[in-house]
Formats: structure tokens, C-alpha cells, sequence
């Protein structure tokens, strides 16, 4: 995938993920937290795999070798999905740890990432759907199990720094899925 694409698809996703983030049409509200999720508490080292979806996205970019246009048109889609998520259903995670106590940097990412745009998580929707579509790409096996194992430690994190219920990671498992496969259906995308 060509640089200049690269930048154009992360200006836009960059656009909208924090419009939604910033600007609500309606107030945001809190979803229950789970007993296991009261149990999980804010570990800042989980910031670094968290911090480090942005170079993933990068990465696999750069590696796609084929169909480069259907990738970027079919994760617009995605983030268009996300942001009539994010602006129909405001939903925030509910920040109960303490602030003060956080390294300078943690405080940093969290001042510009509201814990808003929960439901469903992105993170987790964007690895999710890039494991998905790898080897549709021509991305080579042995790097997609590298993918693999970052991407899951991304999805992890997203729980460990207090960013998204347990129910968001879950949720962006199935939208995308969903999204995937009625895509392949449809023959809206036609790898291969």
C-alpha cells in the first residue's frame, strides 16, 4: 500500500474517531461494569501495547501487497460504522482509578483519548478485521502470525487500561465478523 494512502486513510479515521470522541450530539452514558471488570485494576505498561495499535496499523499497511484499494474502502466502512455507533450510542467508560498517581505520559494519551467511543471497541474491531483479511491481502503466513499475537495483546489491552468494557471488545468481535462476512457474501469484496 502506497504511503500517501496510508496517511489519507489515518487523517480520515483520525478525523472521525476523534470528532465522535470530543463532539456528542447527546450526553454519553455508562454501561454496568462487571464484577470481574471491578476486579481488573489500571496497569499503565498495558499503555505501551494499547499506544502501539497506531504503528500496527502502519505496519500491516505497508506489508499489503495486493487489493490495497478494497482494504481502505472496506475499513471506511467500518469506521463509518463505528461513528453512527459512536453517535447514536455514546457510551464511556467510567475513569474510577487514581489520575494524580499516573505517569506523565499515561496522563498525556489519556488527556487527548476521552474514554468515550466505547461501544463497540475500534481497537478491537480494526486488529479483528486485519486478522480477518491478511491472507486476502497476500500478506504471508509467517508475518500474519506475528499479527496474530500483537493484534491479541492490543485487543487485551484495551480491558487494562480502562478504556472499554468487557462488553466492547466483545461487541467489536461481532460487528466486525458480521461486517466481513456479509461483505464476502454480498460480493461486495472479492478477494482472491
Amino acid at each position: 500500500m502506497k504511503i500517501k494512502n496510508i496517511f489519507l486513510w489515518n487523517l480520515l479515521w483520525g478525523i472521525i474517531y476523534f470528532g465522535t470522541n470530543n463532539i456528542n450530539l447527546f450526553a454519553p452514558h455508562e454501561l454496568p461494569l462487571l464484577s470481574l471488570e471491578k476486579n481488573i485494576a489500571m496497569n499503565e505498561w498495558w499503555m505501551i501495547p494499547y499506544m502501539s495499535w497506531f504503528f500496527y496499523n502502519i505496519i500491516f499497511c505497508l506489508l499489503i501487497k495486493k487489493d490495497d484499494k478494497k482494504f481502505t474502502l472496506a475499513m471506511t466502512g467500518l469506521v463509518l460504522i463505528h461513528a453512527f455507533a459512536f453517535i447514536l450510542f455514546p457510551t464511556e467508560y467510567p475513569r474510577t482509578y487514581d489520575y494524580d498517581s499516573l505517569s506523565w505520559l499515561s496522563k498525556i494519551f489519556l488527556n487527548c483519548d476521552n474514554p468515550q467511543n466505547c461501544l463497540p471497541s475500534l481497537h478491537v474491531s480494526f486488529v479483528f478485521f486485519t486478522l480477518l483479511i491478511a491472507s486476502y491481502l497476500g500478506i504471508a503466513k509467517k508475518v500474519s502470525y506475528i499479527f496474530i499475537v500483537w493484534g491479541v495483546i492490543i485487543m487485551t489491552s484495551v480491558v487494562f487500561v480502562k478504556q472499554h468494557y468487557l462488553i466492547d471488545v466483545l461487541a467489536g468481535i461481532i460487528v466486525t465478523t458480521i461486517y466481513f462476512y456479509s461483505m464476502l457474501i454480498a460480493k461486495i469484496l472479492k478477494f482472491k
